[in-house]
This record gives C-alpha cells, structure tokens and sequence, in this order.
C-alpha cells in the first residue's frame, strides 16, 4: 500500500495520508458501521479525482480491485460514507463557490462546500435552497446529492433533485461529463461515441427499452437502488445521467461540481403548536392542515418529551410546559407567507380545523421561534446518554402513506412495547418522512441481536403500511438488504444492470445499494455509537 501511496502523492496535487489513527478516525460515518479505507486522499481538484478514478480503474483491469469511496461530512447514517480502499475526503479543498447568477437563480458549487455556507451567501440576496438537511451546518453539498436530502421544510420545497440543474461527474474510468437532458437525436450521437460515456449511453437505452413497463411501475417513494431511472429515461428517447445519480450515494459516479437553482423564500414564519392526547383527535385533520401548504408540519411523539424531561430538560412555549400524555403527542405547524396578514389568516383557519380537546398556542415573531425551537429537542435525546444506551439512527427516514400516518404510530409504539425497547418518533407529515430512534446497548451480544431484530420486524411494520423503508437518504449498507423484501426480482435485477453499465468493475462505493451477506454486516458494527462531526441541532435558517 506504501507504494501506491507513494504512486498517488508524486501524480496529484492534494495529499495522501495512510496514517492509522488518520483512516482510524475516517473508519466511521453517522451509522452504527466501521469500516476502514486504506488510503485517505483530500483531493484538490477535479484533475485529482480523473488521475485518482483512472489509476483504479487501470488497477482493476489488471485484476486487483482498489474501491473508491467519497465522503462528505460524514453524516450519512446508512454507512455510506464509509469503505475500504480509497477514501476521497472532498471538504478539505473542493469547498469554493465557483460562481452566481442570481438573474437566472443558479449557483455553482464545489460539492465539498457545506449547505450551510451555500445558504448564508445565498442569504445576502434573500435566495436559499430550502431542501436543506437538519445536518446542515457541516454536511456537504455532494452528500445532499448523493442522498437527495431533505429537510424540514421539505414538505412543501421538496428534495435536493428539484434544485439540482447540471452536475460534473468524474465516471468510474476518470472521464469528466456535464450531465443534462439529452434529446432522441444527441442520444445516437452519443451512443455511437467510443468513450466510456458512450458505453453508459448505450447501456442505459437498452436497459430502457428492454424493461419499460418495469420502469414506469416504480413507485415515486421508493429512493432505493436506481428508482431515478424512471426520471433519466423518458418515453421521448431523451436521456439525462444527473437522476440516476441523485440519491445513488457514489456508487455510479464522483459529483465533482454542481450548478444549483436556488428560490427566494421568506425567512419570516408564524407558528403554532399543537398539543393531543389521543390520535383521534387529529386523524381527521392531517390532510386538512396539508391542503394549507405549511412550510413546517412536524410531528413529535409524546415519548420524545417525556425522555427529555428525563434528562432534565423542559419545554415552555408561552409559560406552558409542552409535555403531552404518553398516548399523545406534538404538532408544529409554520407558514412562511411573504405577508404577515397571509400567515396569521392561515394560522386561524389551521386551528379552526382541531377539535376542542386539543392544546394550541399559536405566535409569530419571537413567539414563533421559541414554537420552532422545540424540533431542536432531538439533539436533547439523541445526543444525552449514559455510556451504555444510545439511539443510534437505524430507522431514519421512512416513507408512510398519510391515510396510513396514525396506524404506523401505534404500530411502532405496540413494537415497543412488545421488545420492550423504548423508542422516540419524529415525522414530517407533509412528506411523510418518520424517524424512529430506538434505546439500545450496542456494546452488549443482546444489543446487536436486538437491532437486528428490531430492524426486520420495523421493516415489516412500514412495508404493512405501504411505506418504504429508506426514503431520507438510500438504503446504503445497513438497509440494502431489507429494502429488497418489497422489491421486485426484476427489479432488482435491473438495477444491478445499471450498476454495471456505469461501474463494471465495482469501483464506486462497492457494498452500497447492493445485497450484503448479513454476518459481514454484523462484524461491522460499533462496539459504541456516537455521532460524527458536529451534534445535530434541527435549526432553521433565519
């Protein structure tokens, strides 16, 4: 490895560093897997990552496999941002911001630059990309885009895709192409090119033409494997690589560059929150309150504040102490009308729509950020543990149907009660987005068992509710193999064949978005959980 090291550091202008306690510290993301690369690389530029994709791919021709892995903040919670091999460590020097036009609303970026510094210098013209993640302040531009991230106004913006225009994209064999959407006629002239890229446009023409029927019956919730196939291959004939490579998680190309539309929203909100005992009284009102068009519709379980009191903290919104019964809960509810007048009517017409049984306190102004600072209580509970238990994210970011909203909470509480696990749930009823964080001891045989126990029993739970498991961000290591119980055969079949168009030697973040032998996943994990980078604080920009 010395040599190659050496080999490395004499062809590329960032550094190469194979130092234990450096590829130690890289060996973890914000999953509840370790795995450690072999070299770490801070690429300078794009030249780098060409030579760096181009000396694997010269290696793995030769017979010898050297995977790259490229990693951002490290927030990924599915150990995506982990492997072994190479690790591309992109924040260190592709962090700049190359260039705006906020005429045309577009920015280009450096995908190692965070979404926080993309945001505050879009502030000073009053834009922002509003799909931003609550990891925000240190998670990178090219991990949004690896994970199409959302974020709590998300249910009314939508994800990182809807932002995205154009992307550079170093391919798994070191050549550079700008995605965008090609038409029938620039598709045979790329399909008849003897580059790589004209593999992949070859191979993706096929894969379309053999399985359309099986394309367009992809559910627009499923964000595993290459569900974006379904955007990239148009019934036209037209082409554009940059869905296939929204939410992939770096296993079909090396984002190396974005250009970005970004949207002019105001940072004034009026709030209320909303404080139940019984499911009933808002099962009735869910689509109701969505029809409004809320920035903010956050659901928070009675759990989440009763474990917060535990640790010693409390919440007050007005002098009253949101602290709902156990078979309750919280909603926060915002509206971000450019007029005052706009978002206290909806603010009226919102409350109107609960039944007397419930608790509102409604605010705006600084009473509508002391509303909105309650989503900050998860880095309370995830984040406050004893040296034994934690709450690792291994449930974050399934998909449930509205109608289906309610039964999924009293399911996962019945599950908890059942495995005797005590669990927090958190949700964006808008998107229809929910976390649940369960107590587990990793660092105990019978804590391991657990999570994977309960992780197959959760699995069962959302495919009863007609969810999907991983919709936040891909299925990545921890959940590739329980996302392939609601998937079709054929499906999963052709999703291996994109794989291989764009990556036929298994470079690109091999053991993501692929089935994994379960014992090798298991001698992967922690012996204890923390974070990494910074806690998560669920803010928001203002």
């Amino acid at each position: 490895m010395n040599k190659i090291a050496r080999y490395l550091n004499k062809n590329i202008l960032g550094e190469v560093d194979i130092r234990e306690a450096v590829r130690r510290h890289f060996s973890c993301d914000s999953s509840i897997l370790q795995i450690a690369p072999e070299i770490v690389i801070y690429p300078k530029n794009t030249k780098d990552i060409v030579k760096i994709a181009n000396f694997s791919w010269q290696f793995s021709q030769k017979g010898y496999r050297m995977p790259i892995t490229v990693r951002g903040g490290g927030s990924d919670t599915s150990g995506a941002a982990i492997g072994s091999g190479i690790m591309l460590v992109m924040p260190a020097h592709m962090n700049m911001i190359e260039e705006s036009d906020m005429r045309q609303g577009l920015i280009r970026v450096q995908s190692g630059i965070t979404f926080k510094s993309v945001n505050d210098a879009l502030s000073l013209s009053g834009a922002m990309i509003p799909s931003y993640p609550t990891t925000a302040n240190y998670s990178t531009i090219g991990g949004a885009i690896a994970n199409d991230s959302q974020g709590v106004l998300s249910g009314k913006y939508g994800s990182t895709y809807n932002y995205i225009d154009k992307l550079e994209v170093v391919l798994a064999n070191g050549e550079v192409i700008q995605t965008g959407r090609k038409n029938r006629k620039q598709v045979n002239k790329l399909k008849g090119l003897s580059t790589f890229e004209g593999d992949i446009y070859r191979g993706l023409d096929g894969i379309y033409q053999d399985n359309k029927e099986l394309i367009a019956s992809i559910s627009d919730h499923d964000k595993s494997g290459y569900a974006n196939i379904k955007k990239a291959c148009l019934p036209d004939g037209s082409i554009d690589i940059m869905p296939l490579l929204v939410g992939s998680q770096g296993s079909l190309g090396i984002v190396t560059e974005a250009i970005l539309k970004t949207e002019f929203i105001s940072r004034s909100r009026s709030a209320m929150v909303v404080v139940f005992d019984d499911f009933r009284d808002i099962s009735e009102v869910l689509d109701s309150v969505v029809e409004k068009d809320p920035c903010i519709f956050e659901y928070i379980s009675a759990e989440t504040f009763i474990r917060a009191s535990e640790l010693g903290r409390e919440y007050f919104v007005q002098g009253k102490q949101i602290l709902p019964n156990i078979n309750g809960g919280v909603l926060l509810i915002a509206f971000d009308e450019h007029s005052k007048g706009q978002r206290n009517r909806k603010l009226k017409k919102t409350s109107a729509l609960f039944s007397d049984n419930v608790d509102i306190l409604m605010d705006e102004g600084e009473g509508a950020d002391s509303i909105l600072d309650l989503m900050s209580i998860t880095s309370v509970v995830y984040t406050t543990q004893n040296n034994e238990e934690t709450m690792p994210p291994i449930f974050d970011g399934a998909f449930i149907p509205r109608k289906n909203i309610i039964q999924y909470l009293k399911l996962v509480r019945e599950l908890s009660e059942i495995m005797k696990i005590p669990t927090t749930i958190v949700g964006n009823v808008s998107s229809g987005i929910f976390t649940v964080r369960p107590v587990l001891k990793l660092n105990t045989l019978m804590g391991k068992q657990k999570t994977f126990k309960m992780l197959d029993q959760y699995t069962k739970l959302v495919m009863k509710v007609d969810g999907y498991l991983a919709h936040l961000s891909g299925e990545g290591r921890l959940h590739s193999n329980f996302v392939s119980l609601k998937r079709d055969e054929k499906l999963t079949e052709l999703y291996k064949r994109i794989k291989h168009v764009f990556d036929p030697y298994g470079i690109l973040n091999p053991g993501v978005k692929e089935q994994n032998d379960l014992r090798n996943i298991i001698k992967c994990l922690r012996p204890n959980y923390y974070p990494v980078g910074q806690i998560v604080f669920k803010s928001l920009y203002k």
